[in-house]
């Protein structure tokens, strides 16, 4: 739901991640709505982001190329 997305986008900006956006991917037999933080700069970027995102509860990280 779009606005879980938003709600959730806010809540990392909140906790100072701030290059987070809320896209809509509708490629399967449903819609989604995603929130993708980025872009990041280096691999290790991202590996301290999701040791980040894991602190504040949020387990299910992916990395995507766009």
């Amino acid at each position: 739901v779009e606005a879980n997305a938003a709600r959730l986008r806010g809540q990392l900006e909140r906790s100072g991640i701030s290059n987070a956006r809320v896209s809509r991917d509708a490629s399967g037999t449903r819609e989604l709505w995603r929130v993708r933080i980025g872009p990041l700069a280096s691999v290790g970027e991202y590996d301290a982001l999701v040791e980040r995102l894991r602190g504040l509860g949020h387990t299910d990280v992916r990395l995507a190329a766009d």
